[in-house]
Parts: C-alpha cells; structure tokens; sequence
C-alpha cells in the first residue's frame, strides 16, 4: 500500500513539473491521475471539487483552482 501511494505522489510530482506554467487542474484531471495511478479508493467530482472516497468509507475533499487542488475540511467549499 505504501508503493501505490509512493508512485502516486511521484506522477503528481512529475506532472507538476511538466506543468510549470500551468498551475490549474480540474476536478476532472485529478481524478483521471489519481486513477491512473492505481491508487487505492474511488475519486468522482463535486462541482470544482474532487472528492476521494478511501476504501474505509472516508471522504476527502479536493477543492481544484488556479493553484491546483488542496484539501479542504468539507463538502460546503466546493461549488456545484
């Protein structure tokens, strides 16, 4: 588990700097990498949101913008 989530951070880290002049990600592009990752859980979106539900059943909100997507506390930050 901790290899999937090594090389899920690395492609990040990889298309991060790939993509130096463009910081903006959509909800629908960071779900599209976390899937291709192969990491463990699902990610669908919510708006301008990327809501990563883990394999225990936890939800983890994504809120995607000019400076890519960081993690907020709730579901109420991300417009539908």
């Amino acid at each position: 588990m901790l290899n999937i989530i090594k090389a899920f951070l690395a492609t990040v880290l990889a298309l991060s700097f790939c993509n130096l002049g463009t910081f903006a990600m959509t909800p629908e592009e960071y779900c599209q990498i976390h899937t291709d990752s192969g990491a463990p859980g699902s990610c669908t979106t919510n708006g301008n949101c990327a809501v990563l539900t883990t394999n225990l059943g936890t939800e983890e909100y994504k809120l995607c913008s000019d400076g890519g997507c960081e993690l907020v506390s709730d579901s109420s930050q991300c417009n539908e």
